[in-house]
């Protein structure tokens, strides 16, 4: 995964071509829901390691977040909420998440006319999704 698939999505996340970027939004979904599936019942000692590669998929994508392309830029929300559906993450993964996407939100609306509904749309509701997984990580 290292070796082979994490370049990968870096070379395809730095594309010129929008639809490679998008593609490596898709990797970084698919890793992580797939292939690593971050989950409350992993083992204390595989923890860090998946915490550690966890976190650099996560980080793959958060430089698409004011990419040129507006479909580039929605899908860098739509990417995280669809991670936060189906993967329990760790509370600091979860405020990464909310960094980075509340960063977009404020760049999106500096832009002419307030930036694109969509783009916004997804952030805010992938910002909410982890806002209430931190509630409810707190309140267990």
């Amino acid at each position: 995964l290292e070796a082979v698939v994490m370049p990968h999505m870096g070379a395809c996340r730095d594309s010129a071509k929008s639809s490679q970027r998008i593609l490596s939004l898709k990797m970084v979904e698919m890793v992580l829901v797939e292939v690593l599936r971050p989950s409350s019942s992993i083992t204390t000692t595989a923890k860090s390691s998946y915490s550690s590669l966890t976190r650099r998929t996560l980080e793959l994508a958060s430089p698409l977040c004011g990419d040129q392309i507006v479909n580039v830029r929605l899908n860098v929300g739509r990417t995280y909420g669809n991670i936060l559906k189906s993967c329990t993450l760790p509370v600091e993964d979860l405020e990464y998440i909310i960094s980075i996407l509340e960063g977009q939100k404020k760049e999106e609306m500096s832009r002419l006319r307030g930036g694109d509904r969509d783009v916004l749309y997804f952030a805010e509701h992938s910002i909410s999704l982890a806002k209430e997984r931190i509630e409810h990580h707190n309140n267990s």
